[in-house]
């Protein structure tokens, strides 16, 4: 009986479907994406650091600490000096900014170098030249067994680097990253007093747990010291931590486009029945109880839900599998898609709870429809009460399960109460505003005005109208829209570098001697 009564609409209750099917989408999507790359990063964590441990610092390391490390690792160490530089390309007289990896030949010790052609790595690991980015090799119009300017030394090129563990393009864009020997960097003449270098030692250990004790017992001494320490578990950790704060940001997206999803499947279903009104009371003449009647436009708002929430899958999952085909290369980690179970549930019971959960209201009307409705369909109409108990358990329900889905989505719980918090603030403001609109419509004074005008404003409080419906849905969206984009901008306004107290702002490079007193 469900499925018959929806002959005449089934179209358009396809396309209300369609928008809990996006929130769906962006629900499994995001999480499966996180759990992807969680998964990811347990896969590859040694490849991602290049090594078991490494220690940094922005100064020359100490004897002590070389000590130390050569104590525990013995010869699995490889140092490793990067600094900015320009570098000049002589046949083509082109020259650019770069990030220049001076590095031992044993690193890395997890992963591979990927170069073209394939045999450039291990040239490299010989000491017989340097590795350019590829973009590099492109705007160069270099190849291998050129010569590349760094400084005071002249090096062959032995290919083009496409990837090193551990990191990826997106990290480069600024400068990419030229790898040479360490034994020929005092011939650049580069490394001096007051020049900005940084300091590795990669090292590599017999077991994880090793290098695990090594920065347990020594990380306090040599953070005093200047120097840093990271781990493979360290690297894992961080790197969870940072797909959490995406994913939770991301989150507010799914939140966002699922519950204007159910808003938009409420608002078709409290049009839809209206519509069925006196179908309702031909049913209720014949003998359908109250609960059957209810029961079957509860089957079709189940129904929307489900096949809305399983498109939603489908297209969340597709979304996926196109990442590594179009971010690949941005991604530290070798990306690859696998199909979440528990994610597809979340999105299937949040699809259909929030569905029934919003769709609840509009149907509770189906219970105060009379049979007299089909012979008085001009005068008689579903009663509303808002002092009716199942009316207030309907909005405690639908209010509770909205909660409980962005307290599921937020970092903390408290984050998710305080949304639905300001969210209900919102929904109430909006429907005092909608209310408030209807009313003013109806003592507008508009005699004479054109009568296009009047009856414009005049269907703003005809019977059966949808203003509070579209003022509810479009000011949500819009709130619920503005929320995202302002804690977006808080958080990439975090990460932007202040020139506040006296900050430099501006690096210039390969200013010579000749060159200072202009520049000043």
């Amino acid at each position: 009986m469900a499925w018959r009564d929806t002959r005449t609409a089934r179209r358009r209750l396809l396309l209300y479907t369609a928008s809990i099917t996006l929130g769906v989408a962006a629900l499994v999507s995001i999480h499966g994406l996180g759990e992807n790359m969680r998964e990811a990063v347990r896969r590859q964590s040694a490849e991602l650091l290049g090594a078991d441990l490494v220690v940094r610092a922005d100064q020359p390391i100490d004897e002590e600490t070389l000590r130390l490390l050569a104590a525990t690792f013995g010869d699995r160490r490889a140092q490793e000096v990067q600094f900015a530089s320009m570098i000049l390309h002589p046949r083509s007289g082109a020259s650019r900014l770069v990030s220049v990896r001076a590095v031992e030949p044993a690193f890395p010790f997890y992963g591979a170098f990927s170069t073209q052609p394939a045999g450039a790595a291990e040239a490299f690991r010989r000491g017989e030249g340097v590795l350019v980015e590829e973009n590099v090799m492109l705007q160069f119009g270099a190849k291998p067994g050129d010569e590349l300017r760094i400084g005071t030394a002249s090096l062959p090129i032995l290919g083009a680097l496409r990837s090193v563990p551990g990191e990826s393009v997106g990290f480069n864009l600024v400068a990419p990253r030229v790898y040479m020997p360490l034994a020929a960097l005092d011939a650049t003449g580069l490394v001096k007093k007051g020049s900005r270098v940084r300091y590795r030692v990669h090292a590599g250990a017999d077991a994880p747990a090793v290098a695990e004790a090594f920065r347990r017992a020594h990380a306090q001494a040599l953070r005093e010291r200047g120097v840093r320490i990271e781990t493979v578990e360290t690297r894992q950790a961080r790197m969870s931590r940072s797909i959490g704060r995406l994913e939770s940001f991301l989150g507010l997206v799914a939140y966002v486009a699922l519950l204007l999803g159910g808003v938009g499947v409420a608002s078709g279903i409290h049009v839809f029945v209206r519509q069925k009104l006196t179908s309702i009371a031909v049913l209720r003449c014949v003998g359908a109880t109250v609960r059957q009647t209810l029961a079957i436009y509860l089957i079709q708002a189940a129904g929307m839900g489900l096949a809305g929430a399983l498109a939603g899958c489908a297209l969340g999952v597709g979304l996926q599998m196109a990442i590594p085909l179009t971010l690949g290369d941005m991604l530290p980690a070798d990306f690859r898609v696998r199909i979440n179970p528990p994610t597809l549930v979340e999105g299937l019971a949040a699809g259909v709870g929030i569905t029934v959960a919003l769709a609840l209201l509009p149907l509770l009307g189906v219970r105060r429809v009379s049979p007299l409705l089909a012979l008085r369909s001009a005068v008689e109409g579903a009663r509303r009460g808002w002092r009716d108990p199942a009316r207030l358990a309907v909005v405690a329900v639908g209010a509770g399960a909205v909660a409980l889905f962005a307290i599921g989505q937020a970092a903390k719980w408290q984050h998710g109460v305080g949304l639905v918090a300001g969210t209900a603030v919102v929904f109430a403001a909006l429907a005092t505003l909608g209310r408030g609109l209807m009313v003013m419509a109806r003592h507008l004074a508009l005699r004479g005005a054109p009568y296009v005008v009047r009856q414009g404003v005049a269907n703003l409080f005809r019977p059966n109208n949808r203003t509070l419906l579209v003022v509810l849905a479009l000011g949500l969206g819009a709130f619920l829209v503005v929320t995202m984009q302002l804690t977006q901008r808080s958080l990439v306004r975090e990460l932007e570098l202040s020139d506040r107290g006296g900050r430099s702002n501006v690096v210039l490079f390969d200013i010579q001697d000749d060159q200072r007193e202009a520049v000043r």
